[in-house]
C-alpha cells in the first residue's frame, strides 16, 4: 500500500496558514502522497488563493461565525478520511524539517515492528517565532505535566528530550497534543473528536485518555519533526470571539470531570462514541500516566521539576 497521508489542518483566522501549507509541501520527501484537508474558519478579509492550486488540497469553507469549536472542526476533518494509510493532525501555524513525512513513517513502522499495533506520535513541538519564523529550539521535545487547572483539566508544558541523540526510537508519552498527531489512518474512524467539545484546553487530556483506552500507544518523537508557533500576537483564536467563552469552557470541564470520574456526583452523561474505549480502562490510564484524577494529583516522577519548562499558555 502506498504511504498516503491525510493532513488535517484546523485553521481559525490564522495568517500563518499559507506559510504552513507551503512549508509542509516543500519539505516533504514525497509530496505526491499528501492529501491536505483544511477546515478554513475565516473572516471576510482572508484570502488563501495562493495555495488553492496545490495538488490534492481540499478546503472546507467555514465562515468563522459559523464554527462550533475545536471538537467540531477536528471531527469535520476526520470525516474526510478516505482510507489513507496515515494521518497527520495539525493546527495552522507550523514549519517542518526536511523529509518530515519519511521520518514519521519510519518511526511508526519501527514501533509497529517492536509490537505496538497502533502507535501515535504526539508532542508539544518546539516553538518558532511568528515574525522571523526562526527557532532556537532545534531539538525534539516532550510534554510535561504542569498541574491541574481549577476546572479540573490538566495543564502541560514542554521540555527538550535530553538524551535524544542516543535514542533509537520514540519514547513513551503519557499525554496528547492537539497540534501534532501522526498515526495510522484507522484513528480517524476509532477515536472521533466530540463534535460538542468547544474548549481547546480540556481537549488534550480528553483525547489522551480516549486514545489510550482505545488501544493506542502514545509516543514522543525522538527526532525533530516540526515547529509550532505558540505566540498569538498576529493571529486570533475562537476564545477571543465567543462572548460566552467562560460558560462554554465550564461546560466542557464539567463533561471532562464526568468522563474521568473526578466528581463524586454522577450526572449520568451518555458519552456514546465519545467515551472511554474498551481495550483499556480509565484506571489503566491512571496507572500508566501516574495520574489520580479524583485527587487531582500526579506522581512526582511525572513532574520533571529539575528540567526547564516552556509553558503553553
Amino acid at each position: 500500500m502506498i504511504n498516503s497521508i491525510l493532513i488535517q489542518i484546523a485553521s481559525y483566522r490564522d495568517p500563518e496558514l499559507i506559510h504552513t501549507v507551503k512549508n509542509l509541501v516543500s519539505t516533504a520527501k514525497n509530496p505526491q502522497n499528501l492529501r491536505i484537508c483544511i477546515a478554513w474558519q475565516h473572516d471576510e478579509l482572508e484570502n488563501i488563493d495562493e495555495i488553492k492550486s496545490i495538488p490534492n488540497l481540499e478546503i472546507l469553507d467555514v465562515p468563522y461565525k459559523e464554527t462550533k469549536g475545536v471538537g467540531w472542526a477536528r471531527n469535520l476533518l476526520q470525516k474526510q478520511y478516505k482510507n489513507e494509510k496515515y494521518i497527520l493532525q495539525l493546527d495552522s501555524h507550523h514549519r517542518f524539517v526536511k523529509d518530515w513525512d519519511e521520518k514519521c513513517i519510519t518511526m511508526i513502522q519501527d514501533l509497529q515492528a517492536k509490537g505496538s499495533k497502533k502507535p501515535i506520535l504526539t508532542t508539544y513541538l518546539p516553538n518558532y517565532d511568528e515574525l522571523s519564523r526562526d527557532s532556537d529550539q532545534n531539538y525534539p521535545t516532550k510534554m510535561i505535566y504542569a498541574g491541574f487547572h481549577s476546572l479540573g483539566f490538566l495543564q502541560f508544558g514542554y521540555s527538550q528530550i535530553g538524551n535524544h541523540k542516543q535514542l533509537a526510537r520514540p519514547i513513551r508519552s503519557r499525554f496528547f497534543s492537539g497540534h501534532f498527531v501522526f498515526t495510522v489512518g484507522d484513528w480517524d474512524k476509532e477515536v472521533l473528536y466530540d463534535v460538542e467539545w468547544w474548549d481547546i484546553f480540556s481537549e488534550e487530556i480528553n483525547m489522551a485518555v480516549r486514545c489510550f483506552t482505545h488501544g493506542y500507544d502514545l509516543f514522543f518523537p525522538h527526532q525533530l519533526i516540526a515547529y509550532h508557533c505558540y505566540s498569538r500576537l498576529g493571529r486570533w483564536i475562537h476564545l477571543y470571539d465567543a462572548k460566552d467563552a467562560k460558560e462554554r469552557q465550564e461546560k466542557d470541564a464539567l463533561k471532562l470531570r464526568q468522563l474521568l470520574n473526578m466528581d463524586n456526583e454522577s450526572l449520568n452523561i451518555d458519552f456514546g462514541i465519545y467515551g472511554i474505549g474498551s481495550e483499556r480502562s480509565l484506571i489503566d490510564y491512571e496507572k500508566y500516566a501516574g495520574i489520580n484524577f479524583k485527587n487531582r494529583d500526579a506522581e512526582k516522577h511525572t513532574r520533571y521539576h529539575n528540567e526547564p519548562l516552556n509553558f503553553y499558555q
